[in-house]
């Protein structure tokens, strides 16, 4: 029982936490949309480790996701040469 609670409270956290992210939306300008994506990797741990590289992530066009895999492999390519984040 104290497993599932534990469970339901990190749960409860980590849903807050990408509500944070901001979501694509026709109505941002596209220089908007760089401008958020750089400063999101220029800051990348902040405010969770690996934040700015999911923020890149929620404005990837569903072609670039199926080609990079799921966040877990286009996290290891964002960190990998040339993109060097770590």
């Amino acid at each position: 029982m104290r497993f599932i609670a534990i469970l339901f409270i990190s749960l409860l956290f980590n849903f807050s936490v990408f509500a944070d992210l901001i979501k694509p939306n026709p109505n941002i300008n596209p220089e908007k949309v760089i401008k958020i994506q750089l400063d999101a990797l220029m800051n990348n741990n902040m405010p969770y480790k690996d934040a700015g590289i999911l923020q890149t992530w929620e404005f990837a066009h569903p072609q670039n996701r199926l080609y990079t895999g799921p966040i877990s492999n286009f996290t290891l390519m964002m960190k990998s040469n040339p993109y060097s984040l770590m």
